[in-house]
């Protein structure tokens, strides 16, 4: 009557239960466990023990892709291996490691990308971070701005250049702190507007 949940260990009896998976809570990472389950899970099997870990796994933990493998199962393949996301935790950068974590991949079209600069332009657009993003994987660094808005100030020279590699009006790619603007009229408008020269190059 009192614990209902913990029957066994309060009546000392035992009860009988079917073999097969039933989900591993307490483990760090998602699983699905055989042996002699908890007294809940025993006393409702069909509700908790299944027959195989890919039963077990899509009940229980769907969202997490590593749950069949790490439960003794035969994993499907994953599509998702390929594919780049922003690994914010170790490199800070882009990576298509096959590591992602589960919430990434089980919403890949949110998370994750087909190509490397695709995935850098989304999540490191901003300044050298760009540069760091694409060139580690063999990808040249940039020589222009990824992003739409891409005038700034040149402070220097008190005139707005172009986030770019190379010849004038480009003033080189921006760091993180510039402040970009989407062409050079609005930029000297905001920034050098007592400037009649602002709109030339230097």
């Amino acid at each position: 009557k009192y614990f209902v949940w913990a029957y066994t260990e309060c009546s000392g009896e035992s009860i009988e239960y079917l073999p097969g998976y039933y989900p591993a809570w307490g483990d760090i990472e998602p699983r699905c466990d055989t042996g002699e389950p908890p007294d809940y899970m025993r006393r409702n099997p069909k509700g908790w023990i299944h027959d195989t870990p890919e039963e077990c796994c899509r009940n229980y933990f769907g969202w997490a892709p590593t749950c069949v493998a790490n439960s003794g199962g035969t994993a499907a393949v994953d599509l998702t291996a390929s594919l780049y996301y922003a690994d914010w935790s170790q490199t800070n950068t882009c990576v298509n490691d096959g590591k992602a974590p589960g919430y990434v991949k089980s919403s890949p079209k949110i998370w994750m990308y087909e190509t490397l600069v695709e995935c850098c332009k989304v999540n490191y657009f901003w300044g050298e971070h760009y540069a760091k993003c694409t060139t580690p994987a063999g990808v040249s660094a940039p020589v222009s701005s990824p992003t739409e808005k891409s005038w700034y100030v040149d402070w220097n020279n008190q005139i707005c250049v172009r986030s770019c590699e190379g010849p004038k009006p480009c003033g080189g790619v921006h760091k993180v702190w510039n402040i970009l603007h989407p062409t050079q009229s609005i930029c000297c408008e905001e920034h050098l507007w007592w400037k009649k020269d602002c709109n030339h190059s230097v």
